[in-house]
């Protein structure tokens, strides 16, 4: 008699069991790849800043004070459905020992010819959201205001010396044009660190350096009221 047929019926319970070993594999690793994007969530970056345009922006009370403005980019490599957003960005230099710190105003399109520049703003800076898997980009100018301790980058809130280096007295980020250029024609260099901060209280920071040859700032570059250079991570 032939018994080969019960050998395969004794043999659906072992492919049941592998089967089931199997799909109770697979559930285990789709659950910890959700566990693991669950509590990992936006990995979000700030890309390097490549230019810099050092800026005058006239005042009520007759004097050019220092603006900047840097197109800043950004990536979110969290997994889908782990978008991020932006709500805040400054940008921070230290001259000749004094820090100076300038939060955003607009996002703004710059159109710069040999004879002339224009500045339109687009809108004024808002919060930005950053896709999961997805980057932005945007040009922004930053300004000085009236120095508020409360409203510093979250990573140097605690940091008394810092407080006393960027924010000493009201006015303390109003830094006449004049006197930026003047600092200039002394400085071999201005190091410059951006700084965004999200939605779930993380700063993401990048620093440059923006190198100054000696006669590179003279009276023609003073009174265009625009200074455009290259801004270079050292690091790299």
């Amino acid at each position: 008699m032939n018994k080969k047929p019960a050998k395969k019926i004794r043999a659906l319970p072992e492919i049941a069991t592998a089967l089931g070993v199997l799909l109770s594999i697979v559930s285990i690793v789709s659950i910890g790849w959700h566990c693991y994007h669950f509590f990992q969530g936006p990995e979000s970056a700030m890309l390097p800043v490549t230019q810099i345009l050092f800026y005058a922006k006239e005042y009520p009370d007759g004097h050019a004070y220092l603006h900047v403005a840097a197109r800043l980019s950004y990536i979110n490599k969290g997994a889908p459905g782990y978008n991020d957003a932006i709500y805040k960005e400054f940008v921070t230099m230290r001259l000749e020992g004094t820090g100076y710190l300038l939060k955003w105003e607009n996002f703004v399109d710059i159109s710069i010819m040999k004879e002339r520049w224009d500045m339109n703003p687009l809108e004024n800076a808002h919060p930005v959201t950053i896709e999961a898997g997805g980057s932005v980009s945007h040009m922004t100018s930053f300004i000085p205001q009236p120095c508020n301790r409360l409203d510093l980058p979250s990573d140097l809130k605690k940091n008394d010396a810092f407080k006393e280096t960027y924010c000493s007295g009201e006015w303390h980020n109003y830094l006449k044009w004049s006197d930026f250029c003047k600092i200039l024609k002394k400085t071999e260099k201005v190091i410059l660190v951006f700084r965004a901060e999200t939605v779930d209280g993380e700063t993401l920071k990048k620093e440059c350096a923006v190198k100054i040859a000696p006669g590179d700032i003279n009276e023609e570059t003073e009174q265009r009221n625009l200074i455009v250079r290259s801004c270079c991570d050292e690091k790299a």
